[in-house]
């Protein structure tokens, strides 16, 4: 099996971003997140930043499982975690593209993510 591709950077910090925004949402704390799904508060905290860790700045790249978790603490499901990434948000364009760069797909057979950055720099 060959060796997952790594995540956009983009989808990472937005998926940071839908934390964030469940998290302020509830008026809950990073802590009582961390504690509900089961997590240290540090890898929490790396989550809503986009990061998997502070040294290397690897996007993050939660397994399923951690998903589920999340998606428990904050009483939604997993599914509407991963579809609130994209949804449309004013300086992110999330879609799906297939291996060959080409829009659309289902996400089955090599389909993945990607993003562009409309912000202005």
């Amino acid at each position: 099996m060959p060796a997952p591709k790594p995540i956009d950077p983009l989808v990472a910090t937005r998926f940071g971003e839908v934390l964030q925004s469940l998290r302020a949402e509830k008026g809950l704390a990073q802590e009582e997140v961390a504690h509900r799904a089961k997590l240290s508060r540090n890898y929490y905290q790396l989550l809503e930043q986009g990061l998997s860790s502070r040294t290397g700045r690897t996007p993050a790249n939660p397994s399923l499982a951690v998903l589920i978790d999340l998606a428990q603490a904050f009483d939604t499901t997993a599914e509407r975690l991963v579809a609130e990434i994209f949804e449309p948000h004013p300086d992110v364009d999330v879609e799906w593209r297939g291996r060959d760069g080409s829009g659309g797909g289902n996400g089955r057979d090599g389909t993945s993510f990607g993003a562009h950055d409309s912000r202005r720099r």
